[in-house]
């Protein structure tokens, strides 16, 4: 069961994010053990809302932004210092799926190495074919084909790891994060690529 907050001045249940109390408006103290879930009232799970998680984001922005502190105390100024820096780098873990696989893993107690290669034999295979593929394309129409081509293999590799964590099969999610990893690499190398050729 999760740690329950309560507002600072009101007393009131933190019930959404931990920045600012919805029924007092009370800037809150940060909480360093807080997840960046908990943080942006997310439950933790790898499937999110991502347009709830860019409003949330953007409002408190908003929240602890220097222009909107004139009226508070002197220590929610300084709340609101702390959070500017907490918000953003709440948001960037919970925007990125690696990230955020990542910090689901520490929830669990489990260490997740970015830097794991892939595993798979086969799966390897097919990614170093792709890899020589995209080298020797030439042609724009041929990139962008790969490029849409790549799109839908990381979108497989995404239900791939949403299904490992719904399933809380936590083996299978340091080779799945690998081949997203490998996936989203493929999908900027052939951007990069169709970039050069249309400068």
């Amino acid at each position: 069961m999760s740690k329950t907050y309560n507002c600072v001045s009101c007393k009131a249940p933190l019930e959404e994010n931990l920045v600012i109390c919805r029924v007092c408006q009370a800037l809150q103290p940060i909480y360093s053990e807080v997840s960046p879930f908990r943080y942006f009232g997310f439950d933790p799970q790898f499937d999110l809302d991502e347009l709830k998680l860019e409003r949330e984001y953007l409002d408190l922005q908003v929240v602890v932004h220097p222009d909107k502190q004139a009226k508070r105390s002197a220590e929610e100024c300084e709340y609101a210092k702390s959070h500017a820096i907490k918000v953003t780098q709440a948001y960037e873990t919970l925007k990125d799926p690696i990230k955020r696989a990542q910090a689901l893993m520490h929830l669990k107690g489990i260490e997740l190495n970015l830097e794991t290669h892939i595993q798979d034999p086969e799966l390897l295979q097919q990614t170093l074919e792709r890899q020589e593929s995209l080298s020797n394309l030439s042609s724009k129409a041929a990139i962008k084909a790969f490029i849409d081509e790549s799109e839908v293999a990381e979108a497989i590799v995404m239900q791939e790891l949403s299904q490992a964590f719904r399933e809380s099969n936590f083996d299978a999610v340091p080779e799945r994060v690998a081949a997203l990893r490998y996936a989203q690499k493929l999908y900027r190398d052939a951007r990069m690529k169709l970039m050069h050729l249309t400068s």
